[in-house]
């Protein structure tokens, strides 16, 4: 594949230069998610601590065989948070086509469950039992999403893989997760919370604005309403009648 004869770009403020067209074989990639877990009815976040490593960081890990990204990063926020989580919609501007959008519409983006990131770094090369190591290690892109947990939840014990043994979960304030994060965690992770505190503030603004009580934000809920006052849009897309836009008047 052909490299970008241009130089580095710079795209928005929250994202890296470009990087030149690329191509990796299966064999030099992993592809894994993390995620941002919110407690809405306390505006808490999970950070985990190692007691190893002496770090903070999100919950993260590699994908499984045929599992999608997204579930990914939930069954990941679990085993390594021990807090059973689900999507979170949020008005992220993404650049996904959305087919069941109205054209008539003058809106960017309604809420949705996509990644709000993506890390890339190269992974250190593996050390196996049954093949020789790699010589050279992997580039691994990691998609971010952002989950929620109810004001009940409840963190489940034995979640964690062997290796995951020593984490401890933390349900903590914004503040105290960017405080941890930027003292002693990797920088990454540190800019993809700041990604999802900023439109998770963004889509509290817009919920406040249309006065939707919480649980009524999420794409099912509010697609049956805009169905029970018979507008035919599919239970799988987003129900303008019941929400309103800032930048709506």
């Amino acid at each position: 594949m052909r490299a970008c004869q241009h130089e580095p770009l710079k795209l928005s403020e929250l994202s890296s230069f470009t990087v030149p067209n690329s191509l990796f074989h299966a064999q030099d990639l992993q592809l894994g998610a993390g995620v941002v877990i919110i407690q809405p009815s306390t505006d808490n976040v999970v950070v985990l601590y190692s007691e190893k490593s002496k770090r903070y960081f999100l919950p993260k890990g590699r994908k499984d065989v045929g599992e999608s990204i997204q579930d990914t990063a939930i069954r990941e926020g679990y085993e390594e948070s021990g807090y059973r989580c689900e999507p979170l919609p949020l008005i992220i501007h993404h650049n996904c086509p959305n087919p069941n959008a109205n054209p008539l519409i003058l809106c960017h983006n309604p809420p949705s469950t996509e990644a709000i990131a993506i890390t890339m770094f190269h992974a250190r090369p593996r050390r196996f039992r049954s093949r020789a190591p790699e010589p050279t290690g992997t580039e691994y892109l990691t998609f971010w999403y952002v989950a929620q947990i109810g004001p009940d939840a409840v963190m489940e014990q034995n979640t964690k893989m062997p290796d995951e043994v020593e984490y401890v979960t933390n349900l903590m304030s914004w503040d105290e997760a960017i405080q941890c994060l930027s003292r002693n965690g990797p920088e990454s992770h540190l800019q993809v919370l700041k990604i999802a505190q900023m439109l998770w503030r963004q889509t509290q603004a817009v919920q406040a604005r249309s006065r939707l009580p919480f649980r009524s934000l999420t794409i099912d809920t509010l697609s049956s309403a805009g169905a029970s006052s018979g507008n035919s849009t599919p239970r799988s897309s987003w129900s303008f009648d019941k929400f309103r836009f800032p930048w709506k008047k």
